[in-house]
């Protein structure tokens, strides 16, 4: 039973890191990160289903780290800047 919890609440926190990646990418005007939301949100449902989820939240962390790395250092917006 605590796994079957375990895995939902996998699940509910990977739409959560769905949507703060597509806002990010919204944002940055990188899809890179869209895909990396999408990736988590894949890998976290197929964990369970014998395990490849695993590796395709393994090349989404890897995404990730490329994602951040091509954000340009200093963002376009100002300080006082209400989005």
């Amino acid at each position: 039973m605590a796994l079957i919890m375990a895995i939902i609440l996998y699940i509910v926190g990977a739409i959560f890191v769905y949507l703060g990646y597509s806002g990010i990418s919204e944002v940055s005007d990188l899809e890179l990160f869209r895909t990396v939301g999408v990736m988590h949100l894949v890998g976290a449902i197929l964990l369970p289903i014998l395990g490849i989820g695993a590796l395709i939240l393994f090349i989404a962390f890897i995404l990730e780290v490329i994602a951040w790395s091509l954000l340009p250092s200093r963002s376009p917006l100002t300080p006082y800047t209400v989005l």
